[in-house]
């Protein structure tokens, strides 16, 4: 494929390929059942990254808090 591609490129500065040979191209798609299942996994792992993206977020909010509770905790020793 992309050797028939290469040789069916026309320009000089910016190669371009001809919508007539693209529509030619046969795209292998897996069965749509299959295809379901790939969203479903993809869904589900969309949902688990934001999941650990929020858990992220709310230990750095605590790491922060902590940062600031022990450096006041350290200032008032030294008075």
């Amino acid at each position: 494929m992309q050797e028939h591609s290469t040789k069916s490129q026309t320009g000089a500065a910016l190669q371009q390929l001809p919508i007539g040979i693209i529509s030619k191209f046969e795209i292998p798609l897996p069965p749509l059942a299959e295809q379901r299942a790939i969203v479903q996994r993809l869904d589900g792992l969309a949902r688990e990254t934001r999941r650990l993206e929020e858990v992220y977020r709310q230990k750095v909010e605590d790491v922060e808090e902590l940062r600031k509770s022990i450096l006041k905790e350290q200032l008032s020793m030294d008075n």
